[in-house]
Order: structure tokens, then C-alpha cells, then sequence
């Protein structure tokens, strides 16, 4: 892994356990031994995403790889594939290299587990089966894999990729009654009101899965909701449904044109959508978002149409600050997401959104011109 050019053909055994590294009990019984720097990929995936490439991703990785390093996670939870990774002697995932494939929510969970694991968390590399995918876009991985004659391709990359840091925040939502509270893990953003309720709407249509399969139905779907709302009555206003929102200690004022708060680690938004942007930013003393800088972009949006406008990258959202922690109170109930999963969320309510961690993530660096050996 690194930018210099390899002078032999690279291999793909880099990513595969070896004989040696493999102790038996039994056929389903083995515990991966940690000699000679091991380093395998170990890969999750989820057999649905895709439009079901899913499950035919597990059997070609395992052909690829080994069986014994791919799990599919409708079958097996990450917990218990990674018990066969502790070291016995330490207690810790011996080192190794995480892919995982699917949606951002997928990628949210499998990360969630992995840290009740272990201190020193591994390396993830993405491979979109999702459908906004925006976590795998900001990494150079891409919207979305549909073609499975391209997966030795793929990891090929992953040899090549760079390793960088990705800030991951712990979101708390703390209700009247300690019953009502709950803590979240993001990644990628999280908002409130109509771009929420957008998301909400969605995610339960899709209860109908002969409806959805595709990422372009996905998508087109998405979308038809999206122009509904246009015409339908008008959305409530932030003033509503937010009694007041701090940005490290700073109060906002709140706007009554403000239709939704969108609060963003990633310079890509809902399938590639870049609500930050970058002209302007030093008139308004701000600066580019950075994913390992700690802090995070809080916006606003006017509505159905200006998510629309937005997503013609003609504009930007309505850049309200930058900074490590948000506060939010929520005086009415609301509708919200979390890397694209919603909910709706009682009221009242004290949302926080502060730093845990940085993870190192695998970013595709530009392989052309590499000697490969396809084996």
C-alpha cells in the first residue's frame, strides 16, 4: 500500500491468508495466526445491496481470496466472523484490512461493531453496492460497482490505495426521559426536516422490494418524491420545529425561509451532491471541507426546489458555520437521518454532535499504467 510504483508485478496474495497463518480445530473452527505480518482483506458484504450483485460478490471474492475471509453479513455478524481474528495472546484483531461492501448504512454498522472490538481499529476500504454511495465517492471508490467481471480489478487498487484518516462523530440525542436517549455513529451527515422526511418517505416505500431493483429505479424513485413534495403544502419551518442551534458554544439565528439543517462531514451529498461547495468560502472566512479536520459544516436549506437547484451544482446550501461541536434543541417532533437511515424523533430533545474518532481509510489512488499479475 503506498504511491510508489512497485518494480515487480503486484500480486493479489498480498490480500490473502496463507496456509501457514491458518490453524484448524475443526472445518468451521480456525483461528488466524498472527505470523509473518499477515495483513489479510477481510471482507463483509451485504448480499442484498446492488440489486443483489450482493450475493454473487461473496461467491467471487471467495473464489478470488479464500472462503475463510469473506462473510456475508446476512449470515454471519461481524462479531462473530472476527472472533477468529483476535489475537490470543493480545486480545486485539491481529492486523488486517477491512473491506465492506455496500450502502453507507452498512458501512456505518460494520465500522460500529468493529470498534467494540478492538483499540486499534483496522483499515476499511468501501465498495459501493449502495445507492448514494457518497462515503465510496469522497474516497475515489465511485457511485456504485455493477460489474462483477472487474472485482480482481478492484482489489488490485486497494494494493495501491492511499491510507488517510476519516473524522467519525458520535451523535447523542437526549430526550425528556433517559428511556427516549440514544447514541448514533456517522460518518458521512446528518439532517433535519424536509430532506429528512424526503429520506423518511423513501426508506419506507421500499418495504415494497419489487420496486427497487436497481440503483437508477433507487434513484429515480428518490427523485419523484423529492418533485411531490414541491407541490404539495409548504414544509414547517426550522423556527418550528428548532428552538435553538449552537455551533461550538455560538448561538445561530434561525431563519423562517429555513426548511432544513443539514450538518455535513463530506464534500458529497445525497449520490455525489456537493452542498458545501467551494466559491466564496474566504469572503465568508470559512474554509474547504477536509474530512480529517475535525469539524463540521452546518447548513441550511429552503426546501424541496432548492435541494433540486442544488443538485444541478450551480449553487450552494446556505453556509451557516464550521466548527467541532453542534448543539441542537428540538421543541417540536421531527423527522431525522443519519447517513441515510431516518427516523422520526420525539420531542423535546437535546441533539450533540461531537468528535470520537479519526479512521483510517483506504483512498483509491490513480493505479494506471501498474504491472499486475491477475492471479
Amino acid at each position: 500500500m503506498g504511491n510508489a510504483l512497485p518494480s515487480q508485478p503486484l500480486t493479489l496474495d498480498g490480500l490473502r491468508l496463507q496456509p501457514n497463518q491458518v490453524e484448524y480445530k475443526t472445518k468451521e473452527d480456525f483461528t488466524i495466526l498472527n505470523v509473518d505480518k499477515p495483513n489479510p482483506l477481510v471482507c463483509f458484504v451485504s448480499p442484498n445491496a446492488g440489486a443483489g450483485l450482493g450475493k454473487y460478490l461473496v461467491s467471487h471474492l471467495k473464489t478470488i481470496l479464500t472462503p475463510i475471509q469473506v462473510f456475508d453479513l446476512s449470515v454471519t455478524v461481524p462479531k462473530a466472523a472476527l472472533h477468529h481474528f483476535i489475537d490470543q495472546k493480545t486480545g486485539e484483531l491481529i492486523p488486517m484490512q477491512v473491506l465492506i461492501a455496500g450502502g453507507d448504512g452498512t458501512v456505518g454498522w460494520v465500522m460500529a461493531e468493529l470498534v467494540k472490538l478492538t483499540s486499534t481499529v483496522p483499515s476499511v476500504v468501501v465498495l459501493p453496492l449502495g445507492t448514494g454511495n457518497d462515503l465510496a465517492r469522497t474516497l475515489g471508490w465511485g457511485g456504485g460497482f455493477d460489474n462483477l467481471a472487474r472485482i480482481r480489478e478492484f482489489l488490485f487498487d486497494i494494493l495501491q490505495a492511499k491510507l488517510i484518516h476519516l473524522d467519525r462523530w458520535l451523535i447523542t440525542l437526549s430526550g425528556s426521559e433517559s428511556s427516549s436517549s440514544r447514541e448514533v455513529y456517522m460518518n458521512n451527515y446528518f439532517s433535519l426536516g424536509v430532506d429528512a422526511s424526503i429520506c423518511l418517505e423513501y426508506h419506507l416505500s421500499r418495504e415494497d422490494t419489487s420496486k427497487y431493483n436497481s440503483r437508477t429505479c433507487n434513484k429515480c424513485t428518490y427523485a419523484q418524491i423529492g418533485a411531490q413534495r414541491v407541490f404539495q403544502k409548504d414544509a414547517p419551518s426550522i423556527t418550528q420545529l428548532v428552538e435553538y442551534i449552537q455551533v461550538d458554544g455560538e448561538r445561530i439565528e434561525i431563519q423562517p425561509q429555513w426548511k432544513g439543517i443539514i450538518i455535513s462531514n463530506l464534500p458529497s451529498y445525497s449520490s455525489g451532491v456537493d452542498l458545501w461547495g467551494t466559491r466564496g468560502l474566504e469572503s465568508e472566512g470559512l474554509v474547504h471541507q477536509d474530512i480529517s479536520d475535525g469539524k463540521l459544516e452546518v447548513m441550511a436549506i429552503q426546501g424541496p426546489l432548492h435541494l433540486a437547484i442544488l443538485r444541478t451544482s450551480t449553487t450552494h446550501a446556505i453556509r451557516l458555520a464550521q466548527g467541532k461541536t453542534v448543539t441542537i434543541s428540538l421543541s417540536q417532533d421531527c423527522d431525522v437521518q443519519v447517513d441515510g437511515e431516518p427516523w422520526n424523533q420525539t420531542s423535546p430533545c437535546i441533539i450533540k454532535l461531537q468528535h470520537f474518532m479519526r479512521w483510517p481509510m483506504l483512498k483509491k489512488y490513480n493505479t494506471k499504467n501498474i504491472s499486475r499479475c491477475l492471479c
